[in-house]
């Protein structure tokens, strides 16, 4: 009983064409001093290698099995086995995603609040395993609680929470996709800091971030990226990031009205403004994006 979450989301992958393999393991343990947990279940599961012990003795002689992972696991994955698990997920080389599940909370009150999850749910459920690189914790259940009118005993559940199945279903399967993905179809953003805004504050800590970027794109670029040119020099490639490439503050009047012109331009973009004073960004792909000026006269 108490598996609807679980199946609930085999169902949702497996509607999108996903071939589910379910691993059920114990948290800790071991037979003759060799792991039986769920550590030795994901290896004899998710990899072609017979045993655990073989597996560590020869990892690459073994392949392996999965595209993606998604884990319902509190605290640490692996158990008494970090050390060899993370060995493992690298070995594995693929999206682990975190399926958050909350004995604290009914759905509504979970949904009304204003911390959402309770602290020991954030730092067992997604901080400890985030230290294993588990991401993107989503939330697909919560807790309903009722008395049996017979006996008086407390009836605990656990409730689905359908859109987030969705979502974390929606997310394993985009990540499925974009592993298939030949490099230079795909599209990166890459986000760097530049606050307060501004041409004099592009940096992080005094960091070289034009000369990180710059060997990061010339990586990008002899991995099959379509970078659409790649300056010849990290000086160069500053310069295009103080022409167009800041964030434009209030104080700035004209500013953003200037770098639409240039994205109009560069013809992978195109800016238009509308009445409310939003610059609305698009692409041959359709909108991504907006920034809104604050002028006199406008509301937020």
């Amino acid at each position: 009983g108490n598996m609807d979450h679980f199946e609930t989301l085999i169902d949702e992958l497996a509607a999108r064409g996903m071939n589910v393999l379910p691993v059920v393991g114990a948290y800790s343990g071991t037979s003759d001093g060799k792991p039986n947990n769920i550590y030795s279940a994901m290896v004899k599961f998710f990899t072609t290698a017979p045993s655990a012990a073989q597996f560590e003795a020869a990892p690459h002689s073994y392949r392996p099995r999965i595209d993606v992972l998604v884990s319902f696991f509190f605290f640490s994955l692996g158990s008494g086995f970090i050390d060899q698990t993370i060995n493992l997920l690298a070995f594995l080389d693929v999206p682990v995603l975190r399926a958050v599940t909350t004995n604290k909370a009914a759905f509504e009150e979970w949904l009304v609040s204003d911390s959402g999850l309770s602290w020991s749910d954030v730092y067992y459920q997604i901080a400890l395993p985030e230290t294993q690189g588990i991401s993107e914790p989503i939330l697909v259940s919560t807790t309903d609680r009722a008395v049996d009118t017979v006996t008086g005993a407390e009836l605990v559940c656990y409730t689905v929470v359908p859109d987030r199945i969705e979502r974390l279903a929606d997310r394993a399967e985009n990540w499925v996709l974009l592993r298939r993905l030949a490099n230079e179809h795909k599209r990166i953003a890459v986000v760097y800091y530049n606050y307060p805004p501004g041409k004099d504050n592009i940096g992080a800590s005094y960091l070289d971030v034009p000369g990180s970027l710059f060997e990061m794109l010339k990586k990008l670029a002899l991995e099959g990226y379509d970078l659409g040119g790649l300056p010849q020099t990290a000086d160069e490639l500053l310069a295009m990031m103080l022409e167009r490439g800041f964030s434009v503050a209030p104080w700035a009047p004209g500013v953003l009205e200037e770098l639409a012109g240039q994205a109009r331009g560069q013809g992978r973009l195109a800016a238009r403004q509308n009445q409310s004073g939003e610059w609305r960004f698009q692409s041959p792909h359709g909108d991504f994006g907006f920034l809104k000026l604050r002028r006199p006269g406008l509301r937020n």
